[in-house]
């Protein structure tokens, strides 16, 4: 099947490595913190400033009816 993606170990390991403190780790855990909104909005400005560094473009937030 075209399309296909495999999200395991080596695809991800691909991406390179992420490391938590323990004590964050354990905050995120005890205060459901993942899905907190915050977090949300600055992966969101994190992972547009990367692209802007590896891919400069002008950037849309739009979505394209």
């Amino acid at each position: 099947m075209q399309g296909e993606i495999v999200v395991d170990a080596p695809t991800l390991a691909a991406y390179g490595h992420l490391t938590v403190p323990g004590a964050v780790w354990r905050a995120l855990q005890r205060y459901g913190s993942w899905v907190e909104p915050v977090l949300v909005t600055e992966w969101a400005r994190l992972m547009r400033g990367y692209g802007e560094l590896s891919m400069p473009r002008e950037f849309s937030p739009e979505v394209p009816k």
